[in-house]
């Protein structure tokens, strides 16, 4: 079973981007937009949008890894482990949701992995923006 991917509303984000710096705060201890799992485009007069793993039941991004350096937990969670990687970008070629991205500075990839389910992004939205999908099982 995937594991629940987020949900964002354009209405109500107000590009403040607190979701981009938690991510990295959580993962780096350091505020830099371009480590973000998560990435919010503002492209007036576009729709704001946000890009982000959608934690797929077929997992496109993984089954494009040549060397299983993308991979799925128990819990359903697309995980990325950076030893495995050879930067040959192909995940990033399969992912249907252009959630995959370069880091700049260390050319390795990055993508959300849910912050092992407490989804530090959902937490710290300041105006609800973001959501945990219910599975249609619970509703």
């Amino acid at each position: 079973m995937p594991a629940s991917p987020l949900v964002f509303d354009s209405d109500k984000c107000t590009d403040c981007r607190a979701c981009e710096e938690i991510c990295t705060f959580v993962h780096y201890k350091l505020y830099n937009r371009n480590k973000s799992g998560i990435r919010i485009n503002v492209r007036w007069p576009e729709v704001t949008r946000a890009f982000v793993c959608h934690q797929c039941e077929d997992t496109p991004c993984a089954e494009a890894c040549p060397t299983e350096a993308l991979y799925v937990t128990m819990e359903g969670v697309v995980k990325f482990n950076a030893e495995e990687c050879i930067n040959c970008e192909a995940c990033i070629e399969a992912c249907p949701y252009d959630a995959i991205w370069v880091d700049p500075t260390t050319d390795r990839i990055i993508k959300c992995d849910t912050c092992d389910g407490e989804y530090s992004c959902v937490e710290w939205c300041p105006v609800g923006a973001l959501a945990i999908a219910v599975p249609e099982e619970v509703r």
